[in-house]
């Protein structure tokens, strides 16, 4: 009985591990598409600095 509640017990949380790992890497996702905008943003912005000079 003991080895079926530890077991259970076990299985949840590596399922809420699993969760938690999902949602860091959207977060860790998220935040290098931002800063993948932002740099051809800054890219974008020295282009058009260099032609309309």
């Amino acid at each position: 009985m003991q080895t079926k509640f530890d077991t259970e017990k076990k299985e949840q949380e590596i399922e809420k591990l699993s969760q938690e790992k999902l949602i860091q890497e959207l977060v860790i996702q998220e935040k290098n598409n931002q800063i993948l905008i932002t740099v051809l943003g800054l890219i974008l912005v020295i282009i058009f600095s260099v032609v309309f000079y």
